[in-house]
């Protein structure tokens, strides 16, 4: 069996990666995966027979013209509001981007939302336009992760308390709250960033280095190879994740298998693997990291602090539970009708697989 991927697998965005984790899993079950030829050229030398499309790639279109069976793993597009809210600008580009997933979509053979909050996203889009939205051929599948690669290790916890962030750092807004609750924070502690910096967010983290208590307080490790990031994780007493309304948290996910519980927003993919067991999810009014925000995460980040035991052990049973990569592709396998997990373990061919039931999960 030859599953075309579009875009290919690579190790340089989050979704780059998150394909390359399915590649990997899908391999190891002796599935073939292709698709770098085809997505430069159009054309790929040897046949496929079902696809694996995460957003609108290049070619998209000829996939779809295939006749052969598509899934489509899809995220939200950009929100008016939301970029107005953060001070973003919304582009008539955004407006070309919305249209064109909502394309996909309805072409599509079986749609794969990353989380409940996205699929709810595009229900209000389609609604807007008027459209019918496909239900019967969607689905939720959390993206997974390697629960081998990404473990806890508690005596590699650092000390004092550690607040820890990851990823590419934008939003300026969940950066000032940071500072704010750590100032008001009544225990030691202290912060670690490790990722990346758009010029705006580094202007904002340099103004608050100013501060000499933030400062002598605060770690930030520039961009690192994906194989030390357990290093870095497993440093960490809390995972501060500010961003309000994501799709889905891959760092979220990462830090919860090294058993470090979450602080996040209630409104968006994150919340929905969090808790009840990993962390806690806050209240915040529409788009808004103020005061409500602040409150929140403080006394969510304290009560972690006092039970920090507890909410670790709990992370890393939500990992297990909702972001395994192996319940991941089982899922997805089940959409293409192929044989997942159980009939890897029982020694069967992927050569003619049996059908097998949709996945709503």
């Amino acid at each position: 069996m030859r599953i075309l991927m579009s875009p290919p697998p690579s190790n340089r965005n989050s979704i780059g990666i998150f394909l390359q984790r399915v590649a990997n899993e899908l391999e190891r079950r002796h599935y073939k995966v292709t698709g770098k030829l085809f997505h430069y050229t159009g054309f790929e030398v040897l046949p496929w027979q079902k696809a694996f499309v995460f957003g609108t790639p290049r070619r998209a279109a000829k996939i779809n013209a295939s006749g052969k069976p598509v899934v489509l793993t899809i995220g939200r597009p950009e929100i008016k509001e939301e970029n107005e809210a953060l001070g973003f600008p919304y582009l008539p580009v955004h407006v070309e981007q919305e249209a064109t997933m909502t394309e996909a979509i309805v072409h599509a053979s079986q749609v794969v939302f990353i989380s409940h909050y996205v699929r709810n996203v595009w229900r209000e889009i389609f609604s807007r336009k008027g459209l019918a939205f496909p239900e019967p051929r969607t689905a939720v599948i959390h993206h997974g992760i390697d629960l081998e690669f990404f473990t806890p290790r508690p005596e590699q916890r650092a000390e004092p308390f550690v607040i820890g962030l990851a990823g590419e750092f934008r939003r300026i807004q969940g950066l000032v709250s940071l500072f704010e609750i750590s100032r008001r924070l009544q225990f030691p502690h202290r912060l670690m960033f490790v990722g990346s910096m758009t010029p705006a967010y580094r202007q904002v983290f340099d103004e608050g280095m100013k501060d000499p208590g933030l400062a002598a307080r605060t770690t930030f490790i520039p961009w690192v190879p994906a194989k030390e990031l357990p290093r870095y994780y497993r440093q960490m007493s809390c995972f501060y994740h500010p961003i309000i309304g994501d799709s889905f948290g891959n760092v979220v996910a990462e830090a919860l298998a090294c058993g470090v519980p979450v602080v996040c927003p209630k409104f968006g993919g994150s919340a929905e693997f969090v808790v009840p067991d990993g962390g806690i999810a806050v209240d915040s009014p529409g788009w808004d990291c103020g005061e409500v925000f602040i409150a929140g995460m403080e006394k969510a980040i304290s009560h972690i602090h006092a039970n920090l035991e507890k909410f670790s052990l709990g992370a890393r049973k939500q990992a297990e539970k909702l972001v395994s990569i192996e319940a991941c592709v089982d899922d997805y396998l089940r959409l293409m009708a192929l044989p997942g997990m159980a009939a890897l373990d029982k020694g069967h061919s992927t050569d003619h697989p049996p059908a097998c039931n949709q996945s709503t999960k």
